[in-house]
């Protein structure tokens, strides 16, 4: 991967012979890519959907774009922090 590349993941073909034993390194493959691309935390950005409602069951540390008035009375990302709740970046 190069630098330019780091922090992104694209998915290399599949392979269209080999079986199942070549499928299985390929997704071994591709999911190490996987883990070192979500290691290196380096993305520059993230696509999030705007939501309508709040999740069910959030988590601490949980990051989401909200629509007005869903999170807060703006749009925008809100971070999950138990005892806090959500709270506007």
């Amino acid at each position: 991967m190069s630098q330019r590349d780091a922090g992104t993941y694209r998915p290399s073909p599949p392979p269209l012979q080999g079986g199942i034993p070549e499928m299985r390194q390929w997704c071994q493959r591709e999911f190490d890519r996987i883990a070192d691309t979500l290691h290196t935390g380096r993305s520059q950005w993230a696509y999030l959907d705007v939501l309508g409602h709040t999740p069910d069951k959030p988590r601490t540390g949980m990051i989401a774009v909200f629509k007005p008035g869903v999170a807060g009375p703006m749009e925008g990302a809100y971070e999950y922090r138990e005892g806090y709740g959500w709270t506007k970046l």
